[in-house]
């Protein structure tokens, strides 16, 4: 087997994979893996269930790909850091407000956004979204200093 092409992880995409030989694996969003490589009709009856108990519970269903053919699904389930609600809680008490900004699609950032205690969230955010949000809130004195940090 040789090992043409990688393609890394990029928040437009949502997105990686690599090319070997004549096939071409891909992992990511199922939305985004299904863009590029629509599934079989089964496998797309098949992955409706558990994509909607996912997002519920504020996970993110991930798909394997080899082409067409659905080869995994994967629940990533998003964990809220730990003290998160006493954070906001104690935001809201001196009259902040707290916004969460996520990559994820609606359903799960409003369940992560819930089990978080955030005020709002911005869902399906990409990297430059953050950035505006960030120039444009109310205090804009850090947007200089977070668009040159390296924040993870």
């Amino acid at each position: 087997m040789s090992c043409s092409m990688v393609q890394r992880f990029s928040a437009p995409t949502r997105i990686s994979g690599i090319d070997m030989d004549e096939r071409q694996i891909r992992k990511g969003a199922v939305g985004a893996i299904r863009e590029v490589h629509p599934f079989d009709p089964d496998a797309g009856r098949k992955l409706r269930q558990p994509t909607e108990s996912t997002l519920r519970s504020g996970g993110t269903l991930l798909a394997v790909a080899d082409g067409s053919r659905l080869l995994a699904a994967i629940n990533r389930l998003e964990i809220a850091m730990i003290g998160i609600n006493m954070r906001c809680a104690k935001l809201r008490r001196i009259g902040n407000r707290s916004v969460m900004i996520h990559g994820d699609n609606p359903r799960t950032a409003a369940a992560i956004a819930a089990a978080s205690g955030v005020n709002d969230y911005l869902a399906e955010a990409t990297p430059e979204d953050e950035l505006t949000l960030i120039r444009t809130g109310p205090r804009r004195n850090g947007g200089p200093v977070m668009a040159a940090a390296e924040v993870g």
